[in-house]
């Protein structure tokens, strides 16, 4: 198995057979590389975010790929270009982030009930840092 792909699965009801079906995804660092393949910021920040967590890059990469369904690609690159002035390669700084330039609303649809806390108190602080 190549250790460069991480695989996630979904269950998805099919009514007709009526049972479930397990569907495969793959989601790999090269594969959200290429999805950001015209932005250097993104690509370091893939590379950064490898070095400083290697065992979390395949949890992350899906994160950062589920997070394209509710921020467009120039937001998503505006905060991985703070998170590498930062030098802090993570989806929980790059959530942060965003909820505190787009709010917490569209974050409350990706990040769970339970640590949504967590990153809007995180965002209050990039606000201090960023605002003094």
């Amino acid at each position: 198995m190549n250790k460069n792909v991480y695989f996630y699965q979904m269950r998805k009801f099919n009514a007709i057979e009526g049972r479930y079906k397990f569907l495969f995804f793959v989601v790999s660092k090269e594969y959200v590389i290429g999805v950001f393949k015209d932005s250097k910021i993104a690509t370091a920040f893939i590379h950064l975010m490898r070095k400083q967590k290697p065992r979390y890059i395949y949890p992350q990469c899906r994160r950062l790929n589920s997070m394209r369904k509710y921020y467009s690609d120039k937001q998503l690159i505006d905060g991985m270009d703070y998170c590498i002035k930062y030098n802090t390669a993570t989806i929980f700084e790059l959530s942060s982030y965003l909820i505190y330039k787009h709010g917490e609303d569209t974050a409350r649809k990706y990040i769970v009930i339970q640590t949504v806390r967590s990153y809007i108190n995180r965002s209050f602080k990039i606000r201090e840092v960023l605002h003094g």
